[in-house]
């Protein structure tokens, strides 16, 4: 192409690629992927030839030589009659959950991830499901990766969500295109549009991945932010074997979940992730700096979106719920034959309600952007192009100030902890990230109004559900809520 500077170079210059995979994948293994000092992976362009950086603009979710997500969904989801710019294209919206206790108990929020996986697998319509899991960190570094479940059981071993960084190029690459086994692929709204862009370089795709479900997303994590949380359970960055980010208890409500972690010497402890420094999702601590370019939270790329259903009506029950976005036909009949056999409980949603479950997310991926692509414009610093003007007129000086905050806060968790880390000192990282949190508190807090609304809601909710309910069945039947 003649170009002096390729897109996937200026996105690695600027610093916001995501780790993905595609351009791995795109180029089968001759661009490779490494994990990075700071926890992430990124891409390694020594020695790659024109030919194979030409393929890699045309798969990086954020390269400006590819579509948007908005383009992908209308070349894709055809299907699919309805449309709303905060969530996509859609077929139908709902909230709901698995059915069987015992199972619901070891899923992060309703299980219809793993249920739907599990039926596409069990029902024959893929050979396998491409999605992540435990590793063994003695072996390659890694607490969580991506693999490959061509049965039940290996898929349920490894349900549940993980807050660590992943990339899907190796496990692509050693798959055959010529073997006629057809997939499913599990991943986040940024990988969902690599995978995308991966099926229109190359058409065989099409035919091995007929199914892309995808998960909503906050933001990313580097690996340091589970060594983070691990150490603050006095089990250090090397010691650190296995971790659960989402471990339930009766006893709290759906937000109210716990981390557990282990050691290599068999050690474990347990907290509340939002008593740890750097536990409060909205300090956004170890997102990397692609994450602050990405407007993609409900997966618009991906045939179903499954994610939290964060509202006041479902947060007391401490089982969790999904909300599911679906796009393909065949993945609503599923559920809706999973709720005829008494397996999920699903009901349905508005678009209103399918977006509130992620009101601070909008704020920090859309409106926060604008923020960002502003400061950045002012800079003259180069900026993926995404569907959210780069602009500060209108937007309350109090959100401008709580951006802003966020993303020092980010960039300095990283840099805190690597000197932690080198130095054998976690106080290195919590001394200095105090002050960069306390500021971001100050510029996030609400009016007493404002705080009280959410709470006064849930608890209401909590009042209504527990007159409604007998047992641990909410009433009325299933079969009379169809």
């Amino acid at each position: 192409m003649g170009n002096d500077v390729y897109q996937i170079e200026r996105v690695l210059q600027a610093d916001v690629c995501s780790g993905c995979g595609g351009c791995g994948a795109a180029t089968q293994g001759a661009i490779t992927i490494p994990l990075s000092a700071v926890g992430m992976y990124t891409p390694q362009l020594d020695g790659v030839s024109d030919s194979d950086l030409e393929k890699a603009d045309q798969v990086c979710p954020f390269s400006n030589a590819t579509v948007n997500e908005s383009e992908i969904g209308q070349q894709r989801h055809t299907s699919s009659q309805h449309s709303d710019s905060r969530i996509g294209r859609y077929h139908s919206l709902w909230a709901g959950r698995i059915e069987s206790e015992k199972d619901i108990i070891g899923s992060s929020s309703g299980g219809l991830t793993t249920w739907i996986a599990k039926r596409l697998l069990s029902e024959g319509k893929v050979d396998g499901v491409i999605h992540v899991g435990p590793s063994d960190v003695t072996r390659n570094g890694r607490l969580i990766e991506y693999r490959v479940s061509r049965t039940v059981e290996s898929l349920i071993e490894s349900r549940k969500s993980n807050y660590y960084p992943t990339s899907f190029s190796e496990v692509l690459n050693d798959l055959s295109l010529d073997s006629g086994e057809r997939y499913a692929f599990v991943g986040l709204p940024c990988q969902c549009t690599s995978i995308r862009h991966l099926q229109k370089l190359d058409d065989r795709w099409n035919e091995a991945i007929p199914y892309v479900l995808g998960i909503v997303c906050g933001h990313l994590k580097s690996a340091r932010y589970a060594e983070s949380l691990a150490w603050q359970l006095d089990i250090e960055p090397s010691d650190l074997s296995s971790i659960d980010f989402r471990v339930k208890d009766p006893s709290r409500s759906a937000r109210g979940y716990g981390l557990r972690v282990e050691g290599i010497d068999g050690r474990s402890a347990e907290s509340e992730a939002n008593k740890l420094v750097g536990g409060n999702w909205g300090h956004a601590s170890f997102q990397p700096n692609a994450c602050n370019y990405c407007d993609d939270i409900f997966a618009e790329s991906a045939d179903v979106c499954l994610g939290d259903a964060w509202l006041p009506k479902y947060e007391s029950n401490w089982r969790g719920t999904n909300v599911v976005i679906i796009r393909h036909p065949e993945i609503a009949d599923l559920l809706s034959r999973g709720r005829d056999a008494g397996e999920v409980w699903i009901e349905e949603l508005s678009a209103d309600e399918v977006a509130s479950t992620q009101d601070g997310n909008f704020r920090h991926r859309r409106v926060g952007l604008s923020v960002r692509a502003a400061d950045d414009a002012k800079e003259s610093s180069w900026r993926p192009i995404k569907r959210v003007d780069a602009k500060l007129d209108g937007i309350p000086e109090n959100r401008i100030r709580v951006t802003r905050a966020r993303r020092r806060l980010g960039d300095a968790s990283h840099k805190l902890f690597a000197d932690a880390r080198s130095r054998g000192n976690l106080e290195v990282y919590t001394s200095g990230i105090r002050p960069l949190v306390v500021e971001y508190e100050q510029a996030a807090r609400q009016s007493f109004l404002e705080r009280m609304r959410p709470k006064v809601e849930r608890r209401l909710w909590k009042y209504w559900n527990a007159a409604v309910t007998t047992g641990s069945r909410i009433i009325p039947s299933r079969r009379s809520r169809r």
